[in-house]
């Protein structure tokens, strides 16, 4: 039985998903791996391979998760590159927001919920990648030909689901993820 690579995650609305591929087409021509529009999603929490037997007991365990979890909105601000420090620095391009209390929460339920180990988080910030930097092109590019791709862009993203993800990669589509199974949340 062959593992898949699977997470949870949140879809990004067409209409958010459409403007931001509008903002994504100008970087068309830079050292930049761009998502597919269709791809855009804001992970949750990243579960790794599973095999069939396991991703039946995580969407159990996600659909117990939700019970009582009511929908919100989450709001994101600005396009950057982050993250700012460490070894991947500046290697993602994300459109961001501030930090969601109500995220946080959801996350560290799931991973109590599907014996995650480590430590709840602390803060969860929510983001959305739009492009990964191809670092050897890009620091070969002289400064004044690296464009500032951090700009101001406020949306809100209703959250009324979660989406189990699996990851797949062919060599004639790329990356695609697709949606295994969706679990609404309650209404307000």
């Amino acid at each position: 039985m062959k593992a898949r690579k699977i997470f949870i995650g949140i879809r990004v609305p067409k209409e958010v998903a459409k403007r931001l591929g509008k903002r994504m087409e100008v970087w068309g021509d830079l050292p930049l791996r761009l998502t597919k529009e269709v791809n855009l999603h804001v992970t949750l929490l990243f579960i790794g391979f599973r095999n069939d037997e396991d991703i039946a007991l995580v969407a159990d365990r996600l659909r117990e998760s939700v019970t009582g979890s009511t929908s919100f909105d989450v709001f994101f601000d600005r396009i950057a590159l982050l993250p700012e420090e460490g070894k991947n620095a500046r290697s993602l391009l994300w459109y961001t927001g501030p930090e969601s209390e109500e995220l946080l929460t959801l996350s560290n339920r799931l991973r109590e919920a599907l014996d995650i180990g480590g430590a709840p988080l602390r803060h969860f910030r929510p983001h959305i990648t739009l492009a990964r930097v191809r670092r050897e092109k890009w620091d070969a590019l002289p400064e004044s030909e690296k464009p500032n791709l951090e700009s101001k862009w406020t949306a809100s993203i209703p959250v009324s689901s979660l989406v189990l993800f699996e990851s797949i990669f062919s060599k004639e589509d790329g990356l695609r993820y697709e949606a295994l199974e969706e679990f609404p949340l309650e209404g307000e």
